[in-house]
């Protein structure tokens, strides 16, 4: 136990040593590998409550990272990326405060790092959608994962906002940089680009230019692309598109296969698809009231 404790020691003063000599790319070659082992890692977890309670002590450890190296776009992006998924998965339901917290750091950084990689993105991001529709077409392929996070973030942002019209107004940003991506790679994260445009369009009810149908398909579409293996788009289709449109008959098709399906048919999927299979029991369970 003495040596374990010396090693972590050590560790921990390699580290500290590597950034106040300021030697940031050093650093971050030796801790790259170890956050993508730790991501792939966090993402074959099927506890969810083991997840809940070990990754904030990550949460911290990657805001020191971004302080070490505040301009570094990868730190930036698994930094924003853990925020992202933690925010969504444990606080955006039930600990508003938090989550508008979290969603608004995970924003920041992620911003940040699609600015690092994008002069146009750094110049016209916080300008009004009008202003807006270069910026995507200075992205490409070597941006996608880059994009994803800020639209993943972004889209967080908003969603812990609820009623800010002022958030809302950037919806049409969203859209036009998951447009880019969709065009970019459709198959990026298993279809994520077609899930992200089918949340986009049911963010607002029709009336305000939601558009259900394209949702659909777009649904559809990710759960196509992904072998129908991403539990969570489903769970995302019953919730945005199937309750609003009263159609229980979908609803509970999807909900059901859901809480059939295996959790881990895809290992780097398990951790969000044990997400998914807790809540569609929860919206089942709530189905006959809602509906």
């Amino acid at each position: 136990m003495k040596h374990r404790r010396l090693a972590f020691l050590t560790v921990i003063l390699v580290l500290s040593g590597l950034t106040l000599s300021g030697c940031g790319a050093l650093m971050r070659s030796a801790t790259g590998p170890v956050m993508d082992n730790l991501a792939l890692s966090i993402k074959k977890q099927q506890d969810l409550e083991t997840v809940r309670q070990g990754i904030p002590s990550y949460l911290l450890f990657m805001d020191a990272l971004v302080q070490g190296s505040p301009q570094d776009e990868d730190t930036l992006t698994s930094a924003s990326t853990l925020l992202t998924a933690y925010a969504v998965a444990f606080t955006l339901d039930d600990q508003p405060d938090r989550a508008r917290i979290m969603t608004a750091k995970a924003k920041d950084y992620a911003i940040r790092a699609l600015a690092e990689r994008s002069d146009e993105f750094a110049r016209l991001w916080d300008k009004p959608a009008a202003e807006f529709g270069t910026v995507a077409a200075d992205l490409d392929r070597d941006d996608v994962k880059y994009l994803h996070a800020a639209i993943t973030a972004w889209g967080a942002y908003i969603k812990a906002r609820p009623g800010s019209w002022a958030d809302i107004a950037d919806v049409p940003k969203l859209q036009a940089l998951a447009e880019r991506l969709l065009e970019l790679d459709e198959t990026h994260a298993h279809g994520a680009p077609h899930a992200l445009m089918g949340v986009l369009y049911t963010l607002l009810p029709p009336a305000y230019g939601g558009k259900p149908e394209l949702a659909r398909e777009h649904f559809e579409r990710a759960l196509e692309i992904s072998h129908r293996a991403d539990l969570l788009t489903m769970v995302t289709y019953a919730k945005n598109y199937a309750r609003p449109l009263r159609n229980r008959e979908l609803h509970d098709k999807l909900l059901q296969e859901v809480l059939d399906a295996p959790v881990d048919a895809v290992p780097e999927l398990t951790l969000q698809n044990a997400l998914a299979k807790q809540q569609a029991a929860q919206l089942q369970a709530e189905a006959d009231e809602y509906f």
